[in-house]
């Protein structure tokens, strides 16, 4: 007997991710940097954050990133979660 439900197709748009990607191509600028530039600057940009400087003023271009790059965006927050465990760890 066959199942009369339909399967969810792994090629369907959810309308969050459409919300995002509508998002990214209007966010789109003139000087975008590619991962591997993001990478180095990176450690310096979660320090800084968790020193409570304002990063978007020293590095306006990785926000953007983050906000294009949902890879690079989960490597940020595993990144920032890590060094943030390691501080609280280091001030007991």
């Amino acid at each position: 007997m066959k199942s009369t439900r339909k399967r969810a197709d792994i090629n369907t748009v959810t309308w969050e991710k459409f919300r995002w990607l509508i998002r990214s191509i209007f966010a789109v600028q003139d000087k975008e940097i590619l991962c591997s530039k993001f990478f180095d600057i990176l450690p310096r940009y979660v320090d800084l954050q968790l020193e409570g400087k304002d990063v978007e003023k020293f590095f306006p271009e990785i926000g953007h990133h983050l906000h294009q790059c949902p890879e690079c965006n989960e490597i940020y927050q595993a990144l920032l979660q890590v060094v943030q465990s390691e501080k609280d760890r280091d001030k007991k």
